[in-house]
């Protein structure tokens, strides 16, 4: 077969179309829903994730350990992929902490941050043999009385709050009053140029963000009052961010396409929304489409 491949408008350049299909991880779309059995499902691209790390590696300076935080996306599958492409990773939660685990990351190389680590979680980490994040005072002491019990010498990091903020950040999570660290005052005044220290960069959405998609399946195609709306099986309940409900302050659509139909002959403006009885449940407010019908996969 001679199918040309053209590349998707921005921003899905990523992903081939062939056959007017998208196509992931060389699967055609709608080849790779059969497979997986069912929709809504999230695919990803091992070689766009490889790709997204070895782009750093020619970039960054040999010394900086880069390391993967998993609440970005804690896939097994995308987890195990990373395991011999990165340098750690970081959990925020004991489950994450296992899954890390599970993926056969080296505990050394294991991360643990987060604020509000109970007692058991924090026993769970030192007997695990992973590094603690220290967010509190408490934190520690829990830390040091856990290791006494279980005999073992905890692994630590003290998480420092700085006295500055960075002003263009949208999301602060340093400087000024904050849940994260210990404020940096609190801290004992260092003596040397800290020989042991080394640089780590901790990156998430920059790694996974662009490497997959979101798939659901067209239930119902009906108009209302002139306006087109997709009723697709999936929704807020499993992509928060793209209905606009994680805290955004304008709302803005993902990038949005009718997976098996990236061209279309016919295009139309069309809403595409979930199954749940809320008008929140919005994925795609008046998007151009391709014209869809009942059965075609939206991603």
């Amino acid at each position: 077969m001679n199918a040309a491949v053209k590349p998707i408008h921005w921003p899905m350049s990523q992903f081939p179309v062939i056959n007017d299909e998208l196509v992931i991880g060389e699967f055609p779309l709608s080849r790779l829903a059969a497979r997986v059995g069912a929709t809504p499902f999230y695919a990803y691209d091992r070689k766009l994730l490889s790709d997204r790390i070895a782009l750093l590696r020619r970039h960054l300076p040999g010394e900086v350990h880069l390391h993967y935080a998993m609440k970005a996306n804690p896939m097994p599958a995308v987890v195990q992929h990373f395991v011999n492409l990165v340098d750690g990773i970081d959990v925020a939660s004991v489950r994450e902490m296992m899954v890390a685990l599970d993926a056969g990351v080296n505990p050394g190389n294991i991360s643990f941050a987060g604020p509000g680590k109970g007692e058991a979680e924090i026993a769970r980490a030192i007997a695990a043999g992973i590094i603690i994040n220290m967010e509190s005072e408490r934190e520690l002491e829990a830390a040091i009385a856990a290791g006494r019990r279980l005999g073992f010498t905890p692994r630590v990091a003290v998480r420092v709050n700085p006295d500055f903020e960075l002003k263009g950040s949208s999301m602060k999570m340093g400087g000024g009053a904050k849940q994260f660290g210990v404020d940096a005052e609190r801290m004992p005044e260092a003596k040397t140029k800290l020989p042991q220290a080394r640089i780590v960069i901790e990156l998430g959405r920059y790694l996974v963000g662009e490497a997959g998609v979101y798939v659901c399946r067209v239930l119902d195609r009906k108009i209302s009052r002139g306006q087109v709306f997709l009723v697709t099986d999936g929704g807020m309940h499993h992509h928060l961010s793209a209905t606009g409900n994680f805290g955004q302050i304008i709302r803005k659509n993902y990038p949005v396409a009718v997976g098996n139909r990236m061209h279309g002959d016919e295009r139309e403006i069309a809403s595409v929304v979930g199954p749940l009885c809320t008008p929140l449940d919005l994925l795609g407010d008046k998007s151009e489409l391709a014209r869809a019908e009942i059965g075609d996969l939206i991603v």
